[in-house]
């Protein structure tokens, strides 16, 4: 359960794309002010090398977004004193039949003098219609990731590192950035396939049913009852916390009796689950460090208790 500020604000965007391009022009444009050796290296990234200019220089630099042209509307406008880049941000969807070209003839028409190009900036690979579909430069969004990636711990600006940390926690909860797999896959696999059998007995032996098994992208564990509203699990983002959802129906005639009792004991979140947490990973609990037969004494005392002060919470008001 991610708290990332892009995310929250991104859903309530009606056009994906658009927040997508905002978000990363403003990254740029603060990079540009306070990081501007990043700011400078990320354009000349971006661009291929079409834009190469000092820090000296950074505030020459204009980044526009949604600029209208004779020849429609590119997402990003990259302007110096002698260059002009258009950047077309896409997501899922490909780039228009003659997007490109387009905007290629606008380029033709301004200064010669200026060095001009058309980046194309996906998710996914792009296969041109035609030549006159190409543009100047593809890159994508696991490369802009991964640039962010390295050059964050050099970020002295708090502001702008927190900036960075939210575009980059927007990108992975989106698939668009892409995480190396390194010798630990298979040892990780393993521990969680363990993990989810130690919940699966926890739940046997406190008599709990199980309803269904459930996995998404992201998260893996248990529904215990057919309406699929409490669950035992984890989630892939933070999989050290083991979680236990009980939904508190905000419907349901005690709804606010319930949230009160609930909230003095555990965390009750905006969505209407009540949702407390062992932390596997805390120095309190040890779990790591514990052998088979502890952790599972572990996993069996929080499912135990959670259920157990849930119903009890619940029964008070039945």
């Amino acid at each position: 359960m991610t708290d990332n500020l892009l995310l929250k604000v991104g859903k309530w965007s009606g056009q994906p794309e658009n927040f997508l391009t905002e978000a990363f022009a403003h990254l740029l444009r603060n990079l540009l002010s306070n990081e501007s050796e990043i700011g400078t290296s990320l354009l000349t990234y971006l661009t291929n090398g079409i834009v190469t200019i000092n820090q000296s220089d950074v505030d020459k630099v204009s980044v526009e977004t949604q600029i209208s042209t004779p020849y429609g509307c590119p997402d990003i406008l990259i302007l110096t004193p002698h260059h002009r880049v258009y950047v077309e941000v896409k997501d899922e969807a490909p780039p228009g039949d003659t997007q490109i070209s387009r905007y290629r003839q606008d380029l033709e028409s301004r200064p010669i003098d200026i060095q001009n190009g058309i980046i194309l900036l996906t998710r996914y690979a792009v296969v041109p219609s035609s030549k006159k579909e190409e543009p100047d430069f593809y890159i994508r969004w696991h490369q802009i990731s991964e640039f962010l990636e390295k050059r964050r711990f050099k970020v002295a600006n708090a502001v702008t590192r927190y900036l960075i940390d939210n575009f980059l926690g927007f990108l992975k909860e989106k698939s668009m950035a892409i995480e190396e797999v390194g010798y630990e896959l298979p040892k990780g696999v393993h521990a969680l396939q363990n993990l989810l059998t130690m919940i699966g007995e926890a739940l046997a032996s406190c008599k709990i049913p199980i309803h269904t098994k459930t996995a998404a992208w992201a998260y893996i564990g248990y529904y215990i009852d057919p309406a699929r509203k409490h669950f035992f699990g984890v989630y892939y983002d933070d999989p050290t916390k083991l979680i236990f959802e009980g939904h508190l129906d905000p419907k349901g005639p005690h709804y606010e009796q319930l949230r009160e009792l609930l909230s003095s004991s555990g965390v009750v979140r905006a969505d209407g689950y009540w949702a407390p947490e062992l932390d596997l990973a805390s120095e309190k609990v040890h779990f790591f460090a514990l052998g088979k037969a502890s952790q599972m004494r572990s996993v069996e005392n929080f499912v135990r208790e959670s259920w157990k002060m849930f119903q009890d919470t619940e029964q008070q008001f039945a």
